[in-house]
């Protein structure tokens, strides 16, 4: 049995990089996401995430596998659907799934930048229903490519903020015509600049290089490492935040193995 799947799921990459292409290129960041896509690409992410940090948005302490799978309906709407689990020690595992649905508003060759807003929801690994609100602006001048982001979240318990907005930038360029270096960086929970309970504790912010590289015609990947400072320290109302003075800054490293179809 072992076998027959090894051999079914060699066969299955094998016919998936001969394939025609629709996808052109890997969209360079793992934070930013862009709602404009070729019609009929279809995209297959397979995400690992490792890092000491605890921050709702960049990911939990431990260990993170997810698929994410990106499809064009048209040139201007894209279907972008995620599974995933995390696990911070042998007995705690959980699970964790998302779907949104993006459209692209403003097209750089007509209108100067690239804009798109983005709609949908989360199941995250606490069990928690979170809709969730996308909004991305995007410009590029030849190699250099500039995108900025702004993500709002509305955690469905009671024992979460109401609103979690998310703030982030990425820049890159491409040295090489199968690689592009770059910089991400993203802000979440930043209510506890002036508000003084907050329900994680605090600001947390995350920077750090992204790599994107293709490996082949139909293979890419994309790798970040950030460094996870918590900004302010808040009385926290969430359960099992019960310290927020003495948290520590962390890391986090990421890595997303692509195939384009």
């Amino acid at each position: 049995m072992m076998k027959q799947r090894v051999v079914s799921i060699t066969v299955g990459l094998l016919l998936l990089l001969t394939s025609p292409v629709w996808a052109t290129e890997l969209y360079p960041y793992l934070y930013q996401r862009l709602g404009f896509e070729h019609k009929g690409a279809l995209t297959l992410e397979m995400e690992n995430a490792l890092g000491t940090r605890d921050c709702g948005y960049f990911g939990k302490e431990g260990i993170e596998t997810g698929i994410r799978l990106r499809y064009g309906l048209t040139d201007r709407v894209v279907i972008e659907g995620w599974a995933g689990s995390h696990q911070q020690a042998p007995e705690h595992r959980s699970q964790a799934f998302a779907l949104e649905a993006s459209f692209g508003i403003l097209r750089q060759g007509s209108q100067a930048v690239n804009l798109s807003f983005a709609a949908g929801f989360k199941r995250d690994f606490e069990g928690v229903f979170v809709p969730l609100f996308r909004l991305t602006l995007n410009r590029k001048w030849g190699n250099l490519d500039l995108t900025m982001s702004g993500v709002g979240e509305f955690p469905q318990a009671s024992w979460r903020d109401k609103a979690d907005i998310i703030v982030g930038a990425g820049v890159s360029y491409m040295v090489l015509k199968w690689c592009r270096l770059g910089l991400e960086a993203a802000g979440e929970d930043l209510e506890g600049f002036w508000d003084k309970r907050e329900a994680e504790g605090g600001a947390k912010f995350i920077v750090g290089p992204t790599v994107w590289f293709k490996v082949m015609n139909r293979l890419g990947c994309k790798f970040n490492t950030g460094w996870v400072h918590a900004a302010t320290t808040n009385m926290p109302t969430r359960p099992g935040f019960v310290d927020s003075s003495n948290r520590k800054d962390g890391f986090l490293a990421r890595v997303a193995l692509a195939f384009l179809f």
